[in-house]
């Protein structure tokens, strides 16, 4: 795959896209992918449609934006891609019935058919409005579409300053409660997404035996009150409990994996809700925190045993981890690593994580393309 990359941070919209994109060239490409600040996003996504009138362009706001350039909370940075089969589309009503446009998901896969998309050389990268707390029937409704052909979903919640508020845009339009979405075809080359957790399973494991689904909401474990049971396996009393599970997120185990979720709230009737759902009979753990440099260095050596070259990479990383790793000064060596081993890359801060049905919380997303 071929791509180009671009970045500013001027304030001025026009001179920052006249930066971004120089020496790009007259070639349209096939998709760009843009990721700004939430103040200027409008902006940048009107301006980008006129600029590229025949280019399939998804855009995302994001806290913080990553590429070869570092990290940037106020700028403008994007990707040209070349050389790859795209197709797009769009999921409404997110809060409602996502399920209802099944067709739209099942109509795009469709309109690859010449090409062969397979699990292989085929991902949905999906960007997804903020605060809705609907990626789970947004997921459903990708799997609903294709799942049984093993195409993957990897993308991201948008992201603000301010908690869950974050916009996301397709080809000139912005969008507030949907989920945009753009299915990535690379031929007879392949692709590969790695997950990244930064915590792992501490201490015993516990299953949820009372639990609100659509709420995020846990009332017990293995039949007892769920802060009586936390409390007493942390060894905090109940005012200290929300702390706690800062350091000690939940962990859902599925055979050899774990899926972080984080705590949203421990409530006042001594419930606690999470960024994701969780299901009757589920088992979790308590989860600590690993050495964040090793972790990396093990995500980026799993890419390349897989990937003998690496031609781009979307980064999908957790809002909360940017802010870990910014309090640990270690958020710019971070951004520095992904340039020199993976090369050319664009990232978004997410407030949320989305993989094939799950969503994610302090979780790092890798779609590498190459060969």
């Amino acid at each position: 795959m071929h791509c180009l990359m671009g970045y500013s941070d001027k304030i001025e919209v026009a001179a920052a896209l006249e930066e971004a994109c120089a020496g790009w060239g007259q070639e349209e490409p096939r998709l760009v992918i843009f990721f700004s600040d939430r103040e200027r996003f409008a902006d940048f996504t009107g301006a980008l449609a006129r600029l590229f009138p025949q280019t399939q362009i998804l855009g995302a706001a994001s806290y913080l934006s990553f590429s070869p350039a570092g990290v940037s909370r106020a700028g403008l940075q994007l990707a040209a891609l070349f050389d790859l089969e795209v197709a797009v589309g769009r999921l409404d009503e997110l809060k409602t019935y996502p399920l209802k446009y099944k067709q739209v998901a099942e109509e795009a896969l469709a309109s690859l058919a010449p090409f062969h998309p397979q699990a292989r050389n085929t991902c949905c990268f999906t960007l997804t409005s903020a605060g809705t707390n609907s990626e789970e029937l947004m997921l459903d409704t990708f799997k609903a579409a294709f799942g049984s052909q093993g195409i993957p979903v990897c993308g991201g919640s948008a992201s603000s300053p301010e908690l869950l508020q974050g916009e996301v845009s397709l080809n000139g339009r912005i969008y507030r409660e949907s989920t945009v979405f753009a299915l990535l075809c690379v031929g007879n080359d392949r692709l590969h997404i790695q997950q990244e957790n930064i915590f792992e399973p501490w201490g015993r494991e516990f299953s949820v035996t009372k639990a609100n689904v659509e709420e995020h909401t846990i009332y017990e474990l293995d039949g007892h009150p769920v802060s009586e049971v936390l409390c007493k396996a942390l060894k905090v009393p109940r005012e200290q409990l929300a702390g706690a599970l800062e350091l000690h997120p939940f962990g859902r185990i599925a055979g050899e994996q774990v899926f972080i979720s984080e705590i949203k709230s421990v409530n006042e009737d001594g419930s606690i809700t999470t960024y994701c759902r969780i299901f009757n009979q589920t088992p979790i753990a308590l989860l600590q925190m690993v050495d964040t440099k090793k972790a990396l260095a093990k995500t980026l050596d799993a890419i390349h045993r897989d990937l003998n070259r690496v031609d781009f990479s979307l980064m999908v990383n957790c809002f909360r981890r940017s802010c870990l790793y910014a309090e640990r000064g270690e958020l710019d060596g971070f951004a520095r690593e992904l340039h020199a081993s993976l090369g050319p890359y664009l990232g978004l801060t997410s407030y949320g994580e989305q993989l094939d049905t799950y969503q994610l919380s302090l979780t790092m997303l890798i779609l590498s393309f190459g060969a």
